[in-house]
């Protein structure tokens, strides 16, 4: 009987460590968001902050991927959330170093 116990324990503490990681993604998320308006706003003005702005999108869309996945259970936007935020941070990454240069 302890055994069981034990078990749906165990099992009541993963849910809920899971259920607390998707919260944490979703407010990274919500967090991200405003970040990245307000910085497209300031680039505007500001034409350094475009590199800040691209990376933060590109950090944004992989949190969007991996809620889309874990939460959301959404497989197809997932890959197109990812391969878009990769394209986008490897271009940024290009455009730096290519200026540096």
């Amino acid at each position: 009987m302890k055994k069981i116990n034990k078990k749906s324990n165990e099992l009541k503490l993963e849910k809920l460590n899971k259920a607390a990681k998707d919260d944490v993604l979703v407010f990274v998320q919500c967090v991200l968001l405003p970040v990245l308006l307000i910085l497209s706003v300031c680039t505007l003005f500001i034409k350094e902050l475009s590199i800040v702005t691209e990376v933060i999108l590109g950090l944004l869309l992989f949190v969007m991927g991996t809620n889309n996945y874990r939460r959301f259970k959404r497989k197809y936007f997932t890959i197109i959330y990812f391969v878009v935020g990769i394209l986008v941070i490897a271009l940024t990454l290009y455009a730096v170093l290519n200026n540096a240069i």
